[in-house]
């Protein structure tokens, strides 16, 4: 992911720099609070100075120091967690799930450096909102932010690739299609449309519901299917042998 080195004045690892007066909140726009941490100091550094640009993100953590994950998203409480997933010797994922432990759930957005099918799907398994490589423009890293401040997840065109092409096999054991047969038949054709890749909006507009109650059926299938996200349950459809339909909305639609 390209971004601007941080500028020299202003700037320290261990301090944020207050926002604008121009960014000031109006009580109109509610702006998204994001906690970041990668272990890269430079890269994460240039990389808050640049969501700070977006007026509707607000970044109130930021670290490179792995250890120190769990205590800076208990302390800031944000609605999205920046995390990326090779930190050296910790374990992103696991350090995502220490997270979810301790009672605190941000939304997580998840970088990466490789189109690597099996760490994406780990990750979602646990609940992870969105998934941009780390060589993708910051503007993908701000839409994925904005889509799981929203509930909804976004993912970087290859890496779904991947992730679809890892599914393509054989269909689970027979025994797992129980968990699909506890489904009503409206919460069967939302996770049809969300296998579809249709976001909230649209399967609300599909089914002629509202979103509230899309979003409803969509945790309640989620619990019946064991699923920690929308994504999970998606992974779960289609390893039940679920395939996608020609009603699709693309590969950003997925939602969470």
């Amino acid at each position: 992911m390209t971004v601007a080195p941080p500028d020299a004045v202003g700037r320290s690892p261990s301090l944020m720099v207050p926002r604008p007066a121009w960014r000031v909140d109006t009580g109109v726009v509610r702006a998204t609070t994001v906690v970041l941490v990668d272990d890269h100091p430079v890269f994460t550094e240039a990389l808050s100075v640049r969501l700070e640009d977006e007026p509707d993100i607000r970044v109130v953590g930021v670290s490179s120091t792995p250890g120190r994950l769990v205590d800076l998203v208990e302390a800031h409480r944000p609605d999205v967690l920046v995390l990326d997933v090779g930190l050296g010797p910790e374990d992103g994922i696991e350090l995502m799930r220490e997270v979810r432990r301790r009672g605190t759930r941000p939304a997580v957005v998840v970088l990466t450096c490789h189109d690597d099918a099996e760490t994406t799907e780990r990750a979602m398994r646990y609940g992870a909102s969105g998934f941009v490589r780390k060589v993708a423009p910051v503007q993908e890293l701000v839409e994925a932010i904005r889509w799981a401040a929203r509930g909804e997840v976004w993912m970087s065109p290859p890496l779904l690739t991947r992730l679809l092409a890892g599914w393509s096999g054989p269909a689970r054991p027979e025994g797992d299609a129980d968990r699909l047969a506890r489904l009503t038949d409206r919460e069967h054709e939302v996770l049809q449309l969300m296998v579809d890749g249709l976001a909230y909006g649209a399967i609300a507009a599909r089914l002629n519901l509202s979103v509230h109650t899309v979003r409803t059926h969509a945790h309640n299938l989620q619990a019946k299917l064991g699923a920690h996200s929308n994504l999970a349950a998606v992974s779960y459809a289609l390893e039940a042998g679920i395939r996608p339909t020609r009603r699709g909305a693309g590969p950003r639609s997925s939602s969470a």
